[in-house]
């Protein structure tokens, strides 16, 4: 009897190539490194003191 890894990949091995397998893979490590460096992006922005900022460009950052 087959496992299920096995059962899956025999049901969608005519649907997608293994280029299309290749492609779906890189296109998740590019969307993976973006989400990765947003996070960074946000944590940073977390970590900005705003109490030493201008009242102007607090609200640029506001309007934003």
């Amino acid at each position: 009897m087959k496992d299920k890894d096995q059962m899956r990949t025999d049901r969608f091995s005519n649907v997608l190539s293994e280029n299309d397998i290749v492609a779906t893979e890189e296109y998740l490590k590019k969307l993976y490194s973006q989400v990765d460096a947003t996070l960074d992006l946000l944590n940073d922005l977390d970590d900005l003191d705003v109490t030493a900022l201008e009242p102007a460009t607090i609200y640029k950052l506001e309007k934003k």
